[in-house]
């Protein structure tokens, strides 16, 4: 495995709007391969190479915000979702 294996799967799951698992993958990939490598299986941890994808923070809604959505939605018949 290389760096550009991890790379690629990495740009796929973004692709398919999954950028949340890649970080989960990152995570799991770089531990599970530095314990490999300690271990003597691998020769190096290749997705210490990759750099993990950026997460956007999400928007969140101010208290005023969130006050004025609530009173928008009061009358219809879905306000409680």
């Amino acid at each position: 495995m290389n760096p550009q294996h991890l790379q690629r799967l990495y740009r796929d799951k973004q692709d398919a709007r999954l950028t949340r698992t890649v970080a989960l993958i990152h995570a799991v990939m770089h531990k599970a391969l530095a314990q490999a490598e300690r271990w003597g299986l691998v020769p190096r941890n290749v997705a210490r190479l990759v750099d993990p994808p950026r997460i956007a923070a999400k928007d969140t809604l101010t208290l005023e915000e969130a006050g004025r959505l609530l009173q928008t939605n009061g009358g219809d018949r879905l306000h409680a979702l």
